[in-house]
């Protein structure tokens, strides 16, 4: 590259000639391209390079006001070394255990151009050579092979703009097989770690020839309609509402929903529970926080209480000293608290809770009792 152009879009080849700086947890590194005898500082979340390798950076020219010009990369793809000088170079970098310059040097010269091809595939023969042993030979291909996954996991999101460090959290999730989970179902990118949401993921599974109405997606349709209601404050759905909402979502019929809901509460991906109302569909995990929840309620429930005399008194007295009556629900509420063992007290926002419990906290400081809050939320926090 002859001259440096700020702020126009590039696309820059060349090799890996130094690694400055590199946060395996992020992705972002900085690194030095030579880039047809030229040297460029290179900056971004490309994930992991090392000197030797090939890279295609996508990206800009920008000047730093410290170090001067940069090329801020937005999407990098890395190659394996080219040649037997860059594979030298890119065993001697330090990237691979129990490979120090002299032993990458006996690498290349026994192997040839094939020596990347044995590392990763055929690795107990680097044991022909003299300090490597099998078990350093499997250490040294397994690094190798999670580097080219994460190479590979990388350029394969980046493609769906899915930044560097994203593509880092899922192959830490996935593993080596991550890209082959993701071309088997694209749909995982919805769930941990990534949560991603479902219209990108439709994108990727658009790429893959993926059908509208494939049992993946609409599958995985109903694990993103119920974790969204789980957002906000549903921990289960009727079946029907299920149904219709993911059917709406997924601009297909109810019944591929109706047939793949079935399949999915076979497979112990999703839990019913039925009452006189009709089926509620959960995701497992809330599912067996609801029962664990309602088993502790019952335990606490079966704790003998003697209620105290007299409640409504106690409730007439206090109304007169504040100056407002309380609603029927209201005193239904602290007359349940007063003479209960546990009582749960529910309702949206603006129809009372924190001046039921407020009035349930003097109540019971009143006669004598010691009071406390764990975790209160709104008003109730200043209490």
């Amino acid at each position: 590259m002859d001259e440096v152009r700020s702020g126009e879009l590039l696309c820059m080849e060349g090799v890996v000639e130094n690694v400055i700086f590199e946060n395996p947890d992020t992705g972002y590194a900085v690194f030095e391209v030579n880039a047809g005898g030229e040297l460029h500082v290179v900056t971004g979340e490309v994930g992991e390079v090392n000197p030797g390798e090939s890279v295609t950076v996508y990206g800009r020219f920008e000047i730093h006001p410290a170090h001067g010009p940069q090329f801020k990369a937005e999407r990098c793809e890395v190659s394996m070394p080219q040649d037997l000088a860059a594979t030298l170079s890119y065993l001697s970098s330090g990237a691979l255990p129990y490979i120090g310059r002299a032993t990458a040097k006996k690498i290349v010269e026994h192997f040839g151009a094939d020596c990347l091809e044995v590392i990763a595939n055929d690795p107990l023969r680097l044991t022909e050579l003299r300090g490597i042993t099998p078990e350093k030979a499997k250490a040294i291909s397994n690094e190798f092979r999670r580097m080219f996954g994460v190479r590979e996991a990388v350029a394969y999101l980046g493609r769906f703009n899915i930044s560097a460090t994203q593509a880092v959290e899922v192959f830490k999730h996935f593993g080596p097989s991550t890209v082959e989970e993701i071309n088997r179902n694209p749909y995982i990118l919805c769930g941990e770690p990534l949560h991603l949401q479902f219209s990108r993921a439709d994108v990727i599974a658009a790429d893959l020839q993926i059908d509208s109405t494939d049992s993946l997606r609409v599958r995985a349709g109903l694990l993103y309609v119920l974790r969204h209601n789980a957002g906000n404050g549903h921990t289960c759905l009727p079946r029907e509402r299920l149904v219709q909402c993911t059917a709406n979502h997924l601009k297909i019929g109810t019944d591929a929903v109706d047939i793949e809901l079935d399949r999915l509460l076979d497979d112990g991906e999703a839990h019913k529970c039925t009452r006189a109302e009709g089926e509620f569909i959960f995701l497992p995990d809330l599912f067996n926080a609801e029962i664990d929840i309602a088993a502790r309620l019952w335990e606490l429930s079966r704790h003998p209480v003697t209620p105290p005399a007299d409640v409504d008194r106690s409730i007439a007295v206090l109304e007169s000293a504040q100056g407002f009556a309380y609603a029927e629900e209201q005193r239904k509420a602290i007359r349940m608290a007063m003479s209960s063992s546990v009582m749960v007290l529910t309702g949206g926002p603006g129809t009372g809770k924190t001046t039921t419990v407020n009035a349930i906290l003097s109540l019971l400081q009143h006669s004598g009792q010691r009071v406390s809050l764990c975790a209160p939320t709104g008003r109730a926090a200043k209490r």
